[in-house]
């Protein structure tokens, strides 16, 4: 189901992710007093009726939805990248863009985390790996993009990639000293075969410049 974000401006209309087919994640959009219903459709911009995965649903400033969705971007429907889509309350898509590294030999990008400042800037945090759980020593990063209110990509921020380092970025949180802060993961792998996905919580800071603090 993945109901990743719920937004409400007025207490009486509500947006949620959710899995409106197989493979394929919309918004509902639903009125608590009337109890009407309906789906804003978020469609694949990289192939037509290509899987898309996932909600991290947030508003922006002006009254709109941000969602960030992993998306097959070909036929195989087994590599994937993050598409960043921002849309209208009546389901009209202002624009899209695909962010993420090329999935190649093994690695994929995920995406658990969306985030918008005061200022509308749009935060994207992104998981690269190849750990399919298949006996080897895993490698990782975390990528954290910064969009403006328009889709452009204005920076980057990426750990580096390792058999031993950060992961998953489960939340983002811009900070009033306008740091920001990653809660994510620490991962490194298990010296017995078959090689382990293990690790724990950690919280990645970086200044408003996107650098790595502590």
């Amino acid at each position: 189901f993945n109901p990743e974000g719920i937004v409400s401006w007025d207490g009486e209309t509500f947006y949620t992710g959710f899995n409106n087919f197989y493979q394929q994640q919309s918004i509902l959009k639903y009125n608590r007093f009337t109890n009407k219903q309906d789906v804003l459709e978020i469609t694949n911009s990289s192939i037509k009726n290509g899987d898309i995965l996932r909600s991290n649903l947030v508003s922006t400033l002006n009254g709109e939805l941000i969602t960030a969705n992993e998306i097959a971007i070909d036929s195989t429907m087994y590599n994937y990248r993050i598409q960043v889509t921002k849309i209208d309350t009546n389901g009209s898509i202002k624009w899209q863009r695909i962010v993420g590294n090329n999935p190649i030999n093994g690695f994929q990008n995920h995406c658990f985390s969306c985030y918008t400042d005061s200022i509308g800037n749009i935060f994207v945090g992104v998981d690269y790996n190849d750990n399919l759980g298949l006996g080897w020593e895993a490698q990782y990063q975390s990528i954290l993009y910064k969009l403006d209110s328009g889709g452009s990509v204005v920076d980057t921020y990426a750990s580096k990639l390792s058999k031993t380092g950060f992961n998953t970025i489960y939340d983002i949180v811009k900070a009033n000293d306008s740091f920001i802060y990653l809660c994510s993961d620490y991962n490194y792998n298990n010296t017995r075969y078959p090689f382990n996905n293990l690790g724990f919580g950690a919280i990645q800071v970086l200044d408003s410049n996107l650098s790595f603090k502590r």
